[in-house]
């Protein structure tokens, strides 16, 4: 059998529960970092990808939702996974809305826990994907000239090129020359497909 790949956190009070999963996440192929509370996580050097988390709801002084906003805060951006042998409906529904992948009652089983586990991982890997796109996206605009990322904005708004070069004072042929290396340099090849990318690594347009 394969061994599985891929890195779990697991965050619970329970050292019990935290050994069973380390024990047989481990087993499974999965490498594992088990912490008793929230600030020992932070305390790890560095997240490992593609990682999860495994997030324990109800502790003695945070609750599961507040460890999520504060990763949120802190863009500690990893896909959980939340355990809990006891919540409620609206914790549950929080949890689910501010992204988490799954929300496994205890006792769970483990099989659903393993599938649960590979959904997320597949998205921890998106998100990785994800981050090298929009890192070398906003490297390209950054290679921009001061007057192509003013004609690129104006392209992605769906403005024609007489419109450009009326805003901008040039002509026609000089909006084409610029429309042309944007083009280029960002790597797309349609106005639509400009606005995406200038959306996606949040540029004022």
């Amino acid at each position: 059998m394969q061994k599985a790949q891929g890195h779990i956190y697991i965050i619970d009070d329970d050292h019990s529960m935290r050994r069973a999963l380390d024990r047989s996440l481990s087993s499974y192929g999965y490498t594992v970092s088990t912490f008793e509370g929230f600030n020992e996580f932070l305390k790890d050097p560095q997240v490992l990808s593609p990682s999860i988390l495994l997030l324990d709801m109800r502790m003695p002084r945070i609750t599961g939702i507040e460890i999520q906003s504060k990763l949120d805060r802190l863009k500690i951006n990893i896909p959980i996974i939340f355990i809990s042998g006891e919540s409620t409906k609206e914790q549950i529904i929080k949890g689910l809305k501010a992204g988490a992948i799954d929300f496994l009652l205890k006792p769970f089983a483990f099989d659903k826990l393993l599938e649960s586990i590979s959904i997320a991982m597949l998205e921890a890997e998106k998100r990785i994907r994800d981050k090298k796109s929009y890192e070398t996206s906003l490297i390209k605009f950054k290679e921009l000239t001061p007057r192509e990322i003013e004609v690129a904005k104006l392209v992605a708004k769906g403005l024609m090129n007489i419109e450009i070069g009326e805003l901008l004072d040039i002509s026609d042929a000089t909006v084409k020359v610029h429309k042309a290396r944007v083009f280029e340099k960002m790597l797309v090849n349609s106005p639509v497909a400009l606005s995406q990318l200038l959306q996606d690594i949040d540029i004022n347009q």
